[in-house]
């Protein structure tokens, strides 16, 4: 059997995106980045700025369990959860009319940037 190679920092940035969306409205982020070309958009927006780690794995072996681990500094996981946040909003504001809603400006979260200025 062949090793696998694994980009760990891909798992880290799913699970951090995930992580992320539950500090946005439901309603309007959820919806929107549960479509799957959204979502590699994103992954791939964020993947791009990033250094990527990996890792081979033979096929007997599993992926580490907490592969957070590559961003024990806080420094590096505060860039990321950044970086997730300002593509997230960039995203949508570019796919507003793709993601099928009608939002009042009033609405809008995009207005709202307590969302994403931290």
């Amino acid at each position: 059997m062949f090793p696998k190679i694994i980009n760990l920092t891909l798992l880290i940035l799913n699970k951090s995106i995930e992580v992320v969306l539950e500090d946005y409205p439901k309603k309007f982020y959820q919806p929107a980045f549960s479509r799957q070309e959204l979502r590699q958009k994103i992954v791939s927006n964020v993947l791009t700025q990033i250094p990527n780690q990996y890792t081979i794995i033979e096929d007997e072996q599993e992926l580490p369990k907490d592969p957070n681990f590559l961003y024990c500094y806080l420094e590096q996981r505060v860039r990321l959860e950044i970086l997730i946040r300002e593509s997230l909003v960039y995203l949508l504001q570019e796919n507003l009319d793709e993601t099928n809603f009608h939002i009042s400006p009033k609405e809008n979260p995009l207005n709202d940037s307590s969302h994403w200025v931290g």
